[in-house]
């Protein structure tokens, strides 16, 4: 056998096997750019969440309280009140009468022993999560209690 010959069916064969390892790596670290890619928009969205979640309580707190020392003033209902300490987000706060008690407005106190559904709705950048609560308004805002909390 020729040895030249040899040589010369084998020469080019580095070079194809170098570009199938580079274009199996380059194929390889896309798949892994996409999985982290992924992964870092999971955890945005999972914290955004959150945030969203603790400003929707703070502001049904914020209703509970006010409801329990028989505040008068609700113009901060139904408009979006900025939660101090984050950036964007803020909590709306409405609440519903469930009998025959009065909506509350401006100058109006709850009723005692009438029964209100809060709805609060916290908001951090594209991410909204809604807590509804039931609460009890106690005698002169005594004993005021809140249940059946659900989250959204």
């Amino acid at each position: 056998m020729n040895i030249s010959r040899l040589v010369n069916i084998q020469s080019g064969s580095a070079a194809l096997l170098a570009v199938i390892t580079m274009a199996l790596l380059l194929t390889i670290g896309a798949g892994f750019f996409t999985i982290t890619r992924t992964e870092f928009t999971a955890a945005v969205n999972y914290g955004d969440g959150i945030t969203a979640q603790y400003a929707a309580e703070a502001g049904a707190n914020r209703a509970i309280i006010s409801l329990a020392q028989n505040q008068t003033n609700w113009t901060w209902l139904k408009t979006d009140i900025a939660v101090s300490g984050a950036s964007a987000a803020v909590y709306n706060i409405e609440i519903n009468s469930t009998g025959v008690e009065p909506e509350l407005t401006y100058g109006s106190s709850p009723v005692a022993g009438g029964t209100y559904q809060i709805i609060a709705k916290g908001k951090y950048h594209n991410t909204l999560r809604i807590v509804n609560v039931m609460v009890k308004v106690g005698a002169a805002g005594m004993n005021t209690e809140a249940y059946n909390w659900n989250w959204k």
